[in-house]
């Protein structure tokens, strides 16, 4: 069966692959649906990952079109490096290049449970190293310099790569709401330690600051519901916005910002 392609800013890509443990008709599916996903798209190599399916099963095309099957790949040994130009799937129009090892030795399984081993170099090598990393939740990004992966990034959070329905940031402005929020909680719990050290007349003072703060607080959560909402309704077509439960958050952050403000009436006027 042909399968659907994960695609930024799809978060499942990062998801580690467990180990196949049994090899019975389960795993003969996964290769299958990896087969004809393959054809259909005209794919050289595919990770189980790349189909939403967390196993660690890696396929190569061979130039017989045939498939080389590795379940379980594990690299023991390496030599050697090469830089060349990545892309990926995963992200639409976005290249880059990457530092990987040349020469390496594989063991990995084949469908049957058999233990092989395997030397490789060159562009095979690339392009096991390459669905490797995603067995283990990475991406080409993660293997790039610190100033390169930071450009990267920042194309990212600006929409400025595309997903495959449309342009999607990776980082999103109602997350400003949530800083904000969490410092200003931050500081009126701290604020409520005072009474180790203040007199009365700084705890009367702290408390109407920790009032406004929390009028303030409130302000904030009101504009993250309504603003993630509006974001979720933007970006409806990625999964970080639809996996995001604004309301809940929205209460949580009520909640906490209703005990702050009992905290602080109760040190001004205990019991």
């Amino acid at each position: 069966m042909i399968k659907e392609i994960v695609a930024y800013p799809d978060a499942r890509i990062r998801h580690a692959s467990a180990d196949i443990r049994i090899f019975d008709e389960d795993l003969v599916e996964i290769i299958d649906n990896m087969k004809d996903t393959m054809r259909s798209l005209q794919l050289e190599a595919l990770s189980a990952i790349q189909i939403a399916m967390p196993a660690s099963v890696v396929l190569i095309r061979q130039d017989d079109n045939g498939y080389l099957e590795l379940i379980n790949p594990r690299i023991i040994g390496k030599n050697g490096t090469t830089v060349e130009h990545e892309k990926t799937l995963y992200y639409d129009n976005l290249t880059a290049e990457v530092t990987r090892y040349d020469k390496i030795k594989i063991i990995y399984q084949d469908r049957f449970g058999v233990q092989q081993s395997m030397d490789t170099e060159g562009g095979l090598s690339r392009i096991i190293q390459r669905k490797i990393d995603y067995n283990y939740g990475s991406t080409f990004i993660d293997r790039l310099s610190k100033q390169e992966r930071q450009r990267v990034e920042k194309a990212l959070e600006y929409g400025l790569v595309e997903s495959a329905s449309g342009a999607c940031p990776t980082v999103f402005y109602r997350d400003y709401f949530i800083k904000a929020i969490k410092g200003l909680l931050l500081i009126g719990f701290l604020a409520l330690l005072t009474p180790l050290f203040a007199d009365t007349v700084l705890l009367e003072t702290i408390y109407s600051v920790t009032i406004w703060g929390s009028v303030l607080t409130v302000m904030l959560i009101v504009g993250y519901y309504f603003y993630a909402d509006y974001e979720v309704k933007k970006y409806k077509s990625c999964t970080s916005c639809q996996s995001a439960n604004t309301l809940a958050n929205a209460l949580i952050y009520l909640v906490l910002t209703l005990l702050l403000f009992v905290g602080s009436y109760l040190l001004i006027n205990p019991a």
